[in-house]
């Protein structure tokens, strides 16, 4: 699931049909996926997303997301 997005949305999807429950971890996999993503405001939406099903992001999540945001914004800076 690292690095690639719409494989790994399409992988969870099938994960959640069956039942399966996504955690911090999965949140952090996910994150990190869009965070390779060209477009900036991939991760944001995506975190949208996992609080409006009710996940609860933590402090792991949010690093992942502002390590990332922040590399991104000092490349174009």
């Amino acid at each position: 699931m690292h690095g690639n997005l719409s494989q790994s949305m399409q992988l969870l999807d099938k994960f959640v049909k069956k039942g399966w429950v996504l955690n911090i971890f999965t949140y952090s996999f996910l994150l990190e996926a869009a965070n390779n993503e060209r477009e900036v405001d991939k991760p944001i939406r995506l975190l949208d997303e996992i609080t409006a099903e009710g996940g609860k992001p933590n402090l792991v999540n949010y690093n992942v997301m502002l390590i990332r945001l922040t590399g991104r914004y000092q490349q174009f800076g």
